[in-house]
């Protein structure tokens, strides 16, 4: 694992948290003018579900912090073995996962994925977005999270 590298601020109660921002891949289901070819494509491999457990497993190793990623991309989501990296991370020690996704994926995806997330950001893409799904998936994932958190399983921040 000579390429990990971990920068943590100086605030003493963050000392036992590393954090990670995780780019899985370029792979997107849009091609917004703003974001480059270096950023995202829709023909690159996705990540295999080997070298994510095996990453997982050698940062797990690798540090006694507590460990809490944020999954980016290309659309994280689009790696059809996405939710399926969630659950190993949160079942092999991660402490907590976030991820930063377009808003396009169906709302089933997204109630596959939510327990096993503290939080979803949803980048606005205007020139792509269909404006009705993003508000309509936005509204659903608050609502599923009104219902963690009256059966007691809301993660939270």
């Amino acid at each position: 694992m000579n390429n990990l590298v971990a920068i943590e601020d100086l605030n003493p109660k963050k000392d036992n948290i590393l954090r990670i921002e995780w780019n899985l891949g370029k792979r997107c289901n849009y091609n917004c003018s703003y974001c480059g070819n270096e950023l995202h494509d829709k023909s690159s491999q996705h990540m295999s579900m080997d070298v994510f457990e095996n990453t997982i497993d050698q940062i797990k190793a690798g540090s006694d912090k507590k460990i809490k990623i944020s999954f980016t991309g290309g659309e994280p989501f689009v790696n059809p073995n996405f939710v399926d990296m969630l659950k190993y991370a949160k079942e092999n020690g991660v402490h907590r996962c976030s991820v930063t996704t377009n808003g396009s994926p169906p709302m089933k995806i997204y109630e596959k994925a939510l327990p096993y997330l503290h939080y979803v950001v949803i980048s606005y893409h205007f020139e792509f977005a269909y404006h009705e799904k993003v508000i309509n998936n936005i509204v659903a994932i608050h609502k599923l999270i009104e219902q963690y958190k009256e059966n007691g399983d809301y993660k939270g921040m």
